[in-house]
């Protein structure tokens, strides 16, 4: 998930925030990384420091220069992050099962409603295909066409990639 990340960042650096007429205008680009639960939420603020050396930070990560930044990187809870959006979103659906928060249509679609121009969920869509989430919102996102979801996650541990 974070080098998902990394390869926007590193998209964002060679090409310049635009308006709507095309015009670059300066602003950087804005990731939000959204997670359901708390727990999920500190290993990922913990990768994201790792990864940016800003060792203190909290919910709040900036790529280049302080004062002119090429991306700023959130991480919030899909509930902190209600009526906020973002260029990139990228949903972390960590459970291999349903759970309340997944059940959840406001839940699912705050998280699933806030990315301007690409939405990254990132998730084990086998798990969220099973029968028993049937008629739920992550059931149907699991088996849509278009709704592309990244690996299982224990497997991307199993391989050392992240």
């Amino acid at each position: 998930m974070i080098s998902r990340v990394d390869r926007f960042v590193q998209w964002a650096k060679a090409n310049p925030h635009h308006d709507e007429e095309g015009t670059p205008d300066g602003k950087p680009w804005e990731v939000a990384v959204l997670t359901f639960y708390r727990a999920q939420e500190r290993l990922l603020r913990d990768r994201l420091r790792d990864e940016s050396g800003q060792h203190y930070a909290n919910h709040l990560f900036r790529v280049g220069p302080r004062e002119r930044p090429v991306c700023t990187i959130r991480l919030c809870t899909v509930d902190r992050f209600q009526g906020q959006e973002a260029d990139l979103v990228v949903i972390s659906i960590a459970n291999d099962h349903t759970t309340t928060f997944l059940e959840s249509l406001n839940r699912l679609n705050v998280a699933i409603t806030r990315a301007r121009y690409l939405l990254l969920i990132v998730g084990n869509k086998q798990a969220m295909g099973r029968d028993r989430s049937h008629g739920t919102l992550i059931h149907e996102l699991a088996h849509s066409k278009e709704i592309h979801f990244e690996g299982d996650l224990r497997e991307r541990r199993r391989n050392g990639s992240h």
